[in-house]
Order: C-alpha cells, then sequence, then structure tokens
C-alpha cells in the first residue's frame, strides 16, 4: 500500500514536490493517488524545475499540469541580471536544460 491518510475517494488532491526534474516521481505518485485512493490529480505543485522537456512530456501523458514556484529560466535571469554568472555560463546551462543527456556525455 502506497497511499496512508485519510484520503476519500474523489477527493482532489495537489501532488506537491521540492525539485520537478523528469516528473518522473510526481507522474508515479499522482498514479498511486488515482488507483490506490481514487483522487483527483490534476495538478504537480514544485518548489522549482529544471523545466526539462522530459517532465512536461510526462506531466501531459499522466494528465497532469506542472505549476513550479520556480525555474531554472528564473535563476538563470536573476543571476544574470546581478552578474552573479556570464553570458557564456547562462549559454552553457540552456544547453544542459535542452539536453542533459547529450551535455553530461560531452563533459
Amino acid at each position: 500500500k502506497r497511499i496512508e491518510g485519510d484520503l476519500k475517494p474523489g477527493q482532489d488532491v495537489v501532488v506537491i514536490e521540492d525539485l520537478l526534474s523528469t516528473a518522473h516521481s510526481a507522474a508515479s505518485t499522482a498514479d498511486a493517488l488515482r488507483s490506490e485512493g481514487k483522487a483527483n490529480v490534476a495538478d504537480i505543485v514544485s518548489v522549482f524545475s529544471y523545466e526539462f522537456a522530459s517532465a512536461a512530456e510526462r506531466a501531459r501523458e499522466h494528465k497532469l499540469k506542472l505549476h513550479p514556484l520556480a525555474t531554472i529560466t528564473m535563476l538563470v535571469n536573476v543571476a544574470l541580471s546581478g552578474m552573479h554568472i556570464t553570458a557564456d555560463q547562462a549559454k552553457e546551462i540552456d544547453a544542459f536544460v535542452k539536453d542533459p543527456e547529450r551535455w553530461s556525455a560531452g563533459k
């Protein structure tokens, strides 16, 4: 049994994650809530998201909407405007976000 607590069938539930990368954990949690708890799950709220395309794709597959409080794009923009990173470093971060596997292989 993966679901504990007082969950009533048909209850609306929001899944909260600290960090959203691929959305695998969030989608798995939503699936468990739906199948075991018979809950209505449509939304995932995260504190931070890397904005990986795989997360958006997984969310679509599981009929979930993602709601990050902060994103890698926001973080990079703040770092750039405060001159904490260079434009080249921002481009490197963008390359990582667009294709983390290829970026990692090139390192």
